[in-house]
């Protein structure tokens, strides 16, 4: 895994270098996960073309995605697909709910689908998000990694590591909303794919 700084995320990263159970590892600049890059420097651009990464999909649903767009919708370069990956979530009132919602997630077999076909089809890579880069791109990010033959707990690790990297927006939306709920964004991993 390798953090990039890229200016305006918190949470984007690469899912390269990360080993597997054959004694190989992610191939890098194939797949890149990220929170929504509203606004990217042209550097970030030109880093992407320089790897063939061309494809992005984002994960939010289309009416957010339409309000806010990622920085790559009004670049010819790129081809951006939005797959909702969250439908019907509940509003999250308990832990529960959020481990309802992943559950949510992943039984969305359409979206799940749509995604991975659009990135076995992609001639290169492929950067995708969500809001935050933690649940809607941390379920796909560890469904890709299953299917690298990471170890369990390689995939924990890079679902955890979202939690230090979000840190300090974290701390600015405790300040600004004060009943913030720190388990939608602190919490161990229960995600249904890993259970045995």
């Amino acid at each position: 895994m390798q953090r990039y700084n890229w200016n305006n995320t918190f949470n984007a990263r690469d899912l390269g270098y990360t080993p597997t159970a054959n004694k190989n590892s992610v191939k890098p600049q194939r797949f890149i996960r990220s929170d929504a890059p509203f606004i990217v420097n042209d550097g970030v651009k030109e880093f992407l073309i320089r790897h063939n990464i061309r494809t992005v999909i984002d994960l939010r649903n289309e009416k957010i995605a339409n309000m806010s767009p990622n920085a790559f919708v009004s670049d010819c370069r790129f081809t951006c697909y939005n797959y909702p990956l969250s439908i019907n979530a509940k509003a999250p009132n308990s832990e529960n709910d959020v481990i309802e919602n992943y559950y949510r997630m992943i039984e969305n077999d359409k979206a799940i689908a749509d995604i991975f076909g659009t990135m076995a089809n992609s001639a290169g890579g492929i950067l995708f998000h969500c809001q935050e880069g933690k649940d809607r791109t941390g379920i796909i990010s560890a469904l890709l990694l299953l299917l690298a033959g990471v170890s369990d707990v390689d995939i924990y690790a890079d679902y955890e590591i979202s939690n230090i990297y979000l840190y300090e927006m974290i701390q600015t939306a405790k300040g600004i909303l004060p009943d913030y709920l720190l388990y939608l964004n602190h919490r161990r991993v229960h995600s249904p794919m890993l259970a045995s």
